[in-house]
């Protein structure tokens, strides 16, 4: 076994003298891929290897008697062992001869020239040539091979009685090796976990079966027979598997792949995934997202302690849940805002959720549930608080200050301002809120031609600044809405000092008699005289407004157009000290008084008076006082004024 020839390499010494070729014993039979020469066996490359000559050399009688014949054996053109034999040379004495060379020789890989050189005469001659190959890699390159590939039902739902009942084996395909050649074995394995190796004994690998390689194009299928996964009991298993060549070279383990065996029984179909608050109207809108969204599971049939539940929104794990013995349902996986977020706020969108069931590497999943997804704002993208920083606060434009409402605002509506959201929307509506009032104050609906860091101007109506009373810091605040959402501004703290004062005396006429006419003995061309009655309430540096008017008439209600006007005074410590009460006279005569008094007597003049704190604690208002007008002379008929 394993002589052979390769023709131009081997060429003798002398070509016309070729001798048989030595014989390994040890040499494999030659495979049609045995390309470079006999393998080896590991084995035997750990031991002497014998190379024989079978047959005598064809001129070994050739030789003068006085020559001895030289025969030396080679390795990789080297001489390894050399033998002489003295003339005659007589066959049977001689064949077969015999060496034997040490293991040394084969410690280096590669090819390996075995041949042997007799010298008869002068000249040497060689033999035929037997190629050997020294393989001391194992298959793959010696690197761990791929991992098993299983059927996606066992990789996704484990190995279940179901599926053995459908199967006599557990299959798995082997992804060819780059070197792969016919005669490799592959063995397989099927490890229960977890493995426990000790000091006093190491583990042994879990063989499983072994195949050979016969047809280096044929699919690689192992089979891992149903009753010994049965055996194996339920739990995580490793599966992988070693490859060893012709010569015995072992490789590693390959990669493994973890699966389970779940031979309890599972769990029917899974109910759907609920979210309540998508339930409740069919979508998820701002305030859902910003109050907080949950994913409802209902009790799964045949569930056991120590099953997971994952949930799924838009493909983003949620809670991992693990069931436990005394487990309530539904079971509640809270949706973070992060989440619900990642889908943006420029236009609606839909979000697929489900959940899957896991035990062990047993796995199932749900339903898909759509959710219908509206987070669009009027105004900046919001954030999970329903209160937008990027939003700008309002601002109360008070009398004395911004932010600040005084006796001087009272008895007025009160002016807010408001910056314009950049990219604002035709139809889009801001809202403002008044401390605790419970609706909005007022409104303004976008127009087509606003922009934004537009001057929006919106008010407090006095009757709801009054009715809400005053405050330190009133919270005041604007929403904006799309029709869908609706989002907060900041809070402005409003320092609200606006308290009525309630009880002011009404105004009094000193020159008017005790029906309260002013007439021609009066003089009203000369002034009006209005007197503030006195009052506790009064304090330096607080300020009188005085507020007239002509009236057709003498009740009150029928002014004419161009007599009212308005006088001011800030009461001094003088004012305060005097017996009487501080006098205002109102001119001038036309056409403030005029008007009225030519009605011929039925004219008059309406007074009130506003007074406002100095200090801004409160302003009030007095109540109407009137006084009737005349200039009519009733002895002659005619108007005793002045002509004007």
């Amino acid at each position: 076994m394993g002589s052979d020839d390769s023709g131009t390499a081997d060429d003798p010494v002398k070509p016309r003298e070729r001798y048989a070729a030595p014989v390994v014993p040890a040499a494999m039979e030659l495979t049609d891929d045995d390309v470079l020469g006999h393998l080896v066996r590991k084995e035997d490359q750990l031991r002497p290897l014998e190379i024989r000559i079978e047959e005598i050399w064809a001129d070994y009688d050739t030789a003068p008697p006085d020559f001895d014949t030289k025969v030396e054996f080679l390795w990789r053109g080297d001489v390894v062992e050399t033998f002489t034999f003295p003339q005659p040379v007589i066959p049977a004495d001689v064949i077969p001869v015999v060496c034997t060379m040490p293991s040394d020789y084969m410690a280096a890989p590669g090819p390996a020239r075995v041949e042997y050189r007799v010298t008869v005469t002068v000249n040497p001659s060689l033999s035929h040539a037997t190629h050997l190959f020294i393989d001391k890699q194992a298959p793959n390159g010696d690197e761990e091979g791929r991992p098993l590939q299983f059927d996606q039902e066992v990789l996704i739902s484990g190995v279940t009685e179901d599926y053995l009942s459908r199967h006599d084996s557990v299959d798995a395909r082997v992804e060819p090796w780059p070197d792969i050649r016919v005669g490799d074995l592959l063995m397989y394995y099927w490890e229960k976990l977890p493995a426990i190796e000790t000091d006093e004994q190491s583990l042994e690998l879990p063989y499983a079966g072994e195949l050979r390689i016969t047809d280096v194009n044929a699919p690689i299928i192992v089979q891992y027979d149903a009753m010994l996964v049965r055996e194996s009991g339920s739990g995580p298993h490793e599966a992988y598997y070693r490859l060893e060549d012709r010569t015995g070279n072992r490789g590693p383990k390959s990669e493994v792949q973890r699966l389970e065996v779940v031979l309890d029984e599972l769990p029917g179909a899974l109910p759907d995934p609920r979210v309540p608050r998508f339930d409740a109207d069919g979508l998820i809108d701002l305030e859902d997202a910003q109050t907080g969204v949950e994913v409802h599971i209902d009790a799964i049939t045949d569930a056991q302690a120590g099953d997971q539940v994952q949930a799924y929104w838009r493909g983003l794990p949620l809670r991992l849940i693990t069931l436990s013995d005394d487990q309530q349902w539904p079971l509640r996986a809270p949706v973070s805002w992060a989440i619900l977020a990642a889908g943006g706020f420029a236009a609606p969108f839909v979000d697929r959720v489900h959940y899957t069931w896991r035990r062990g590497g047993a796995l199932l999943t749900s339903a898909t549930l759509w959710v219908d997804v509206d987070l669009t704002v009027a105004g900046p993208p919001p954030g999970p608080d329903p209160v937008n920083p990027l939003l700008l606060p309002a601002v109360v434009k008070g009398m004395t200050a911004d932010d600040v409402l005084t006796g001087a605002d009272a008895g007025q509506d009160a002016r807010v301002e408001i910056r314009l959201y950049d990219n604002p929307q035709a139809g889009q509506v801001l809202e403002l809120f008044w401390g605790s009032h419970p609706q909005a104050v007022d409104r303004y609906e976008v127009k087509a031609e606003d922009v934004g860091g537009q001057l929006i101007v919106l008010s407090v109506p006095w009757t709801i600044i009054h009715g809400v009373g005053n405050s330190p810091a009133l919270p005041m605040q604007y929403t904006t809405f799309n029709g869908v959402n609706r989002q907060r501004s900041p809070v402005t703290p409003v320092r609200v000092e606006v308290r009525v004062i309630e009880g002011l005396a009404p105004a009094t006429f000193p020159d008017a008699d005790r029906n309260q006419w002013i007439n021609c003995s009066n003089q009203p061309w000369l002034g009006v005289r209005v007197e503030i009655p006195k009052d506790p309430q009064f304090q330096v540096d607080d300020k009188i407004t005085l507020h007239w008017e002509g009236d057709y008439g003498q009740i009150g209600n029928n002014p004419i157009p161009g007599t009212q006007a308005s006088f001011e005074h800030v009461l001094t410590r003088e004012d305060l000290e005097s017996e009487q009460g501080y006098i205002f006279t109102v001119l001038p005569y036309d056409p403030l008084i005029k008007l009225a008094a030519r009605e011929d007597g039925r004219g008059g003049g309406n007074v009130r008076y506003r007074l406002d704190k100095a200090d801004g604690s409160g302003a009030g208002n007095s109540g109407l006082a009137r006084a009737r007008l005349s200039v009519l002379d009733l002895s002659t008929g005619l108007y005793c004024d002045p002509e004007t």
